[in-house]
């Protein structure tokens, strides 16, 4: 019987792990070197996921302990797939998987600008298409340097040197809603 069970578990990680490289492949196109890359990031994964399940249930386990180990699994995991794909491929693979979150993102900052004032359609897609191209190379580097926050806090600063002004008009107005309002050049807080 556990026997069984431990063969249906494998079957189970071996089905994640072919859909995660499944999930790549739909989207990016992948060379055998990279699918074997990815292919042994995923296993090592596995593996480890495997033996942290079993640990948790031989052991008396603390649970603050296993989510450090989690975390780094899944760090080890990212940086491998991060290592395998190109600078194209991530940007083609974030441009396809994070659309419609950047999207919404975008929509969102549009309808704080239409709401102060009135805009044309061609400037509203103007502003649409700025805007969008803005918030996916954040994503960008969001995804790319997911566990790397030094890199990540670094690039997202000198990314904000070519924001656009409506998405900083937006983010003024966003504060302006959270924290109060401009008056006379300066903000006149909400209850006060």
């Amino acid at each position: 019987m556990g026997l069984t069970i431990s063969l249906s578990a494998q079957t189970v990680s071996s089905a994640e792990k072919d859909s995660k490289l499944q999930e790549l492949e739909d989207v990016i196109s992948l060379n055998s070197t990279q699918k074997n890359s990815i292919h042994k990031a995923l296993s090592n994964r596995r593996e480890q996921r495997t033996g942290l399940s079993h640990e948790k249930r031989t052991k008396k386990w603390d649970k603050k302990d296993m989510a450090f180990k989690k975390y780094e699994i899944e760090k080890k995991y990212h940086e491998e797939l991060i290592r395998s794909l190109s600078k194209k491929q991530i940007a083609e693979y974030c441009n396809i998987v994070f659309a419609p979150e950047v999207d919404a993102k975008t929509n969102y900052k549009l309808s704080l600008l239409t709401e102060e004032s009135n805009y044309s359609e061609a400037e509203i897609s103007a502003m649409y298409q700025d805007i969008y191209k803005y918030l996916m190379l954040e994503k960008i580097v969001y995804f790319t340097y997911k566990y790397d926050y030094a890199k990540q806090k670094n690039n997202i600063s000198r990314l904000k040197a070519i924001q656009p002004s409506v998405l900083k008009a937006s983010n003024n107005i966003e504060k302006q809603k959270g924290y109060g309002k401009f008056i006379s050049g300066k903000i006149q807080w909400n209850g006060k």
